[in-house]
């Protein structure tokens, strides 16, 4: 990946708001189980359960567009920017980021 100077303000995966959205992901899928939807389906759900962990960003000029909800999960989508998913899911299951030792 790019050597970059740049931030991301982020909640755990035992957040209350990855949760939730885990939740109404899958109500959404009604009596579909992981083997019944199709891979860009679960490419979509993986960018928008990563995006919900995302609270902020910046400098703003390090990413195409200003954090909204919606550009997280445009970017958590964007497969240029896998690597940056992939650091964000590490990073969000690391416990020690969000509870003091």
């Amino acid at each position: 990946h790019p050597e970059v100077d740049l931030w991301i303000d982020m909640v755990g995966a035992e957040s209350k708001e990855y949760a939730l959205t885990a939740a109404s992901l899958y109500r959404g899928r009604g009596e579909q189980t992981d083997k019944d939807i199709s891979v860009e389906q679960a490419m979509h759900e993986s960018a928008v359960l990563s995006a919900s962990l995302i609270k902020g960003w910046g400098p703003e000029e390090s990413f195409e567009k200003p954090y909204s909800p919606e550009a997280a999960i445009e970017l958590m989508g964007d497969f240029d920017y896998k690597w940056l998913k992939a650091q964000v899911d590490e990073a969000a299951s690391e416990r020690s980021h969000f509870f003091g030792n």
